[in-house]
């Protein structure tokens, strides 16, 4: 039962940073090809 729950806790924690992960990504994203396009049009 302890195993189980530890075991949870650990993929409860990896979903949450994954989550924070794709957070931080998106606007980078959007920045970095926001950049290229203002590169190519100018």
């Amino acid at each position: 039962e302890a195993l189980e729950n530890e075991r949870s806790e650990m993929r409860d924690k990896l979903e949450e940073q994954e989550r924070r992960l794709k957070k931080l990504e998106d606007p980078v994203e959007e920045l970095t090809s926001f950049r290229v396009k203002h590169l190519l049009l100018t």
